[in-house]
Parts: structure tokens; sequence; C-alpha cells
């Protein structure tokens, strides 16, 4: 029997309010990411301060998390890139702050020295300063970073943060704006992860083969994959995922891994005594799945405490 998806549910469950963002911090996520996740109104969703401040307080030790205890983030944008032999998790992100902010450059240089303190070095790039940690192999969550027009840019190494810088960006991207217009009123956040040149199913491909469980079947079958989602409360999630099948032909596929993925969501939450709801419709070439959970709290708390943020580490 088939799995769910490890990496779609993580990016899914830490995304929020895209929506009602201001920053445009998507604006510096490469066009040929692999997937993207943008996060808004951080400070003033309730959802969302609410896991900002659970995942602070979780047992796991983080420069990362120490730097952005510092401040105040008011937007964010993560997202994956193509991999490379080397680099098989290739990662960055984009963090907007409140105006007036001063980031902290010692902490943030703790984050890029992870734990093997690593020389601490800086290189000019097109206007912009790149600090990187040099002399070892693995960052524990980025290796390198910028400021860029008031955005701080992270990378797992400094070529990812030349990347954004370089552009274009995602935010151009015809299938981006389509997620983007695909989404119903009233949602908070997007996730949106690129097939135009198979990018996603690239990803995924690899990974079925490492893990010995299929993903996503249909992978190849799609021009894009979005979410839309609201974190209405810590307990409560409302969303829809869009699954955009590039060849007709191969719709009932899309169709069966969309309703896969629902009874997959809804076998894993009643173990965990946790309510979810879901239909899936198809129109045209477009297949959505619209689901609702309610209970999420404990499982929130239980992931965060147990590092689940870890899997989102270049080095893991």
């Amino acid at each position: 029997m088939r799995k769910i998806g490890i990496l779609l549910c993580l990016a899914l469950a830490s995304a929020g309010s895209a929506f009602a963002a201001g920053f445009d911090t998507q604006k510096r996520i490469p066009a040929g990411a692999v997937a993207a996740v943008t996060v808004g109104s951080i400070q003033g969703d309730a959802g969302l301060s609410w896991m900002l401040g659970a995942w602070g307080k979780s047992k796991r030790q983080s420069p990362l998390r120490d730097f952005l205890k510092s401040v105040s983030p008011q937007e964010l944008s993560i997202a994956f890139l193509p991999e490379t032999k080397d680099k098989p998790m290739y990662a960055l992100a984009v963090i907007a702050f409140a105006k007036g902010a001063s980031p902290d450059k010692a902490l943030l240089a703790k984050v890029i020295a992870g734990s093997k303190d690593a020389k601490i070095e800086t290189v000019g790039y097109k206007g912009s300063n790149i600090v990187y940690g040099s002399g070892k192999a693995d960052p524990a969550d980025f290796g390198a970073y910028a400021f860029v027009q008031d955005l701080l840019v992270l990378g797992t190494d400094a070529d990812a943060v030349k990347k954004a810088i370089d552009g274009p960006s995602i935010d151009g991207s015809a299938n981006y704006a389509k997620a983007i217009g695909q989404a119903p009123k009233g949602m908070d956040g997007i996730l949106f992860a690129e097939n135009a040149q198979s990018q996603f199913s690239d990803f995924i491909v690899p990974r079925e083969k490492k893990w010995n469980m299929d993903l996503l079947l249909s992978a190849d079958a799609l021009s894009y994959l979005g979410a839309s989602f609201d974190i209405a409360s810590p307990s409560k999630l409302v969303g829809t995922i869009v699954f955009q099948a590039s060849k007709p032909d191969r719709l009932a596929d899309v169709k069966d891994d969309a309703g896969f993925i629902g009874e997959a969501f809804k076998r894993k939450f009643l173990a965990d005594k946790i309510q979810y709801s879901g239909t899936v419709d198809v129109k045209d070439n477009t297949v959505t799945l619209s689901f609702q959970i309610e209970g999420l709290e404990p499982l929130w708390t239980k992931l965060f405490d147990g590092g689940v943020l870890n899997l989102f580490s270049p080095a893991s």
C-alpha cells in the first residue's frame, strides 16, 4: 500500500499567510525552485503566532531558532532548489522584518558557523555582501546569508544566495500566478511546486527509490501543484491542494493520487484522535482536494518537540 509523501505533508504543515503578505519575499525565490512556501502576517495571525511560539519552546537546540526569537519576522519564504550530487537537500529562505529592525549579526554568524564552528568569510556580489561559513561539509540549518534590499536571504551555501540575487523570480512564473488565482478567497497561505521542466517529479522520484515508498505516482503528469490553507487556530487547519494535470490521459492517475492523499491523512489523523474531512473534485484538467482538520494542537507540540524541522535541514 502506498504511503503519503512526507515532504509534501511537512511543507504544508509549515506554511501560512501568503495572501496577506506585503514584503514580497517570494520575489527572491528563483524561478527554477522545486517548491516554495510563503508565510506572511506572522505576528498578526493567531494560529501562526502560536506555532512560532511552540517552536520557540520546543526541545531542539538551534542557532536559527535563537536568531528568530531575537527579532520579529513579518514574512518568510522557504524554497527547495534542484538537488546537486553533494547537496541532496538544497534550501533557501527569505525573511522580512519589521521596519527599523536590526537583526543581530552575531547570532547570524552562529547560524552559518554550525556545530563545527566554521570560519566566517565575506564576498561581494552584485551590490550585496554574502557572508558564509567555510571549511565544513554540512551546515546545521543554513551556511550563508546576505541582506538584499532589506530582506535577509539565507542559503545552504553562498551559491544558493547568489541564485536569489540573480533571479528571475518564481513570482514571474505563469504557473505560480495560476496557482494563486485558483486559491479560494479568504485562505491564508500558498505552497507552490513547479513542474514545467520536471523539477518536482525529478525531486520526488529519487526519494521514492531511496525510501522505498511511493510519494506521488502521477508527479510526472503534473504541470504544477498548489496548496492554499488557513491555520485558523492551533487546532484547526482548512485548505485545498490543487493538482494541475499537464497530461489529460493521466487525469485518472492524478485523481487517484489526490484521493489516496486524502485517505492517508484521514487514517493518520484518526490514529492520533484528530478529526479529518475532505473531498476530491475534478474540473477540466484540475483535481482539487479540499480538507478540514481539527484537534491538531497536541500533534503540533509533539512534532516540534521531536525535532520534525530537522527534516528541512540541508544536512538531514
